[in-house]
């Protein structure tokens, strides 16, 4: 054994003051002492206690009566309380760039970090300020302390007759398993030669990479094939079934998908040409002739077309008609804006413009030339001048929508719409 568990002990519970010792002399202060934890050496002593106990079979427990477990204790919590303390110091002096000068030189000398050398070389560097160096020695003196109570405990571990029994005791049982395991090694591996030469063709059979080759027609080798061959031989029939099923379901699919585009196709290609026709038509003041357009929405296209639009035509409810986003939407706004102007006598002094009817009028705008849009702009100026001089609640409304109307034209608001607006704001303050 050879102070193998002396070693193994120490390795581990040494683990906490190395690393503190090397972040120190990294100039890594602060990381260093926050190691230093009363908790942290405790449990880097029980991890020393535990790996001895693996190696030997023995408890933890009982590893632990060899050691001065009361005394490591006692220790540990005056590592604990030092930490504390030099560690608070340290935050509060830490930022002084002669401290930062004093760290660096601990690194010259080239020696193995050991926590406790460390601190006492720092407390030396920090001796003119008590406040700092004192809990640094302090720290560096139970650190001490703690160490030679791990080589203690280290001679006491490697001398121990009773531990020495128990990791030779393991060692042997472990041989002895490890040579049963040899043997019934050997015994499967003859087993295995004997039955090979009659399920090597069925082996050959399963690995196939196509499932569906995976085929033994050979009754003889099949009675002497081993369950998970015979079940491997099954599995590749149900995954041969499954792969051929799913194959015809992903032809079906793909059949259905392509022709779904045919269809979406031929429909938006219909619809391009029902659009195009549309806007032709109205555009040429032809008669509508697309016969999925229907009822209300038909007549009034073709009283737009025909320029014939009646008062309540400006009072859409909603744009619901077809292509939108296409040149018949603009076809369908712009026959509507030379409508609206054409028979604006008819409805500008009693129909007041919905959202709506506003929106698809200034869609359209573009079928309007600019003479036109500023004749609507004086009629509705006008108008205007005439809601000023006697405009009720009704008028006033009607007013304004028309003079938003005129912006959305691209033509300038002008005096009696600025003066009806302000006239609305000092009479409605809150809307």
């Amino acid at each position: 054994m050879s102070r193998q568990l002396g070693s193994l002990f120490l390795t581990a519970a040494f683990g906490p003051l190395q690393s503190a010792g090397m972040s120190i002399m990294a100039r890594r202060v602060e990381e260093g002492l926050v190691q230093l934890t009363g908790a942290e050496v405790m449990a880097a002593l029980q991890r020393g206690i535990e790996a001895v106990a693996k190696a030997t079979g023995l408890p933890a427990a009982h590893v632990a009566r060899y050691l001065p477990m009361a005394e490591l204790r006692d220790v540990a919590a005056a590592v604990n309380e030092g930490q504390i303390e030099s560690l608070e110091q340290w935050r509060l002096h830490a930022g002084w760039e002669g401290l930062l000068d004093g760290i660096a030189d601990l690194t010259v000398d080239g020696r193995t970090p050991s926590a406790s050398m460390c601190l006492l070389r720092l407390s030396k560097k920090m001796q003119l300020d008590k406040a700092l160096s004192m809990p640094l020695r302090q720290l560096s003196d139970d650190l001490d302390r703690w160490e030679q109570l791990l080589q203690a405990c280290r001679k006491q571990i490697d001398d121990g007759t009773a531990l020495k029994r128990a990791y030779h005791r393991k060692r042997f049982v472990l041989l002895g398993v490890l040579a049963a395991l040899a043997l019934g090694f050997a015994a499967v591996m003859v087993w295995v030669l004997r039955v090979r030469g009659a399920r090597q063709r069925v082996d050959a059979a399963i690995a196939q990479e196509d499932p569906c080759t995976r085929i033994v027609e050979d009754e003889d080798d099949l009675a002497k094939a081993s369950d998970p061959q015979r079940q491997a031989l099954a599995e590749a029939k149900d995954a041969c079934e499954a792969r051929l099923e799913a194959e015809r379901k992903a032809e079906e699919e793909r059949k259905r998908k392509e022709e779904e585009a045919r269809q979406k196709r031929l429909a938006e290609e219909r619809a391009k040409k029902r659009c195009e026709d549309l806007a032709a038509d109205i555009a040429a003041g032809r008669p509508i002739e697309d016969a999925e357009i229907k009822g209300d929405t038909k007549a009034l296209l073709q009283r737009m077309t025909d320029q014939a639009l009646k008062p309540d035509d400006l009072q859409l409810k909603a744009n619901t008609f077809p292509c939108p986003g296409t040149a018949a939407e603009r076809a369908i706004g712009q026959a509507y804006a030379r409508a609206a102007l054409a028979s604006l006598a008819g409805w500008i002094n009693s129909r007041t413009l919905t959202e709506a009817s506003i929106s698809l009028l200034a869609a359209g705008k573009d079928g309007l030339t600019h003479e036109q849009k500023v004749a609507m702009s004086n009629h509705i100026e006008n108008h205007a001048k005439k809601t000023l001089i006697g405009g009720n609640e009704e008028r006033i409304a009607r007013t304004l929508g028309l003079c938003e109307l005129i912006v959305k034209l691209g033509q300038p608001e002008r005096q009696y719409c600025d003066s009806t607006r302000k006239l609305h704001a000092r009479t409605h303050p809150k809307e």
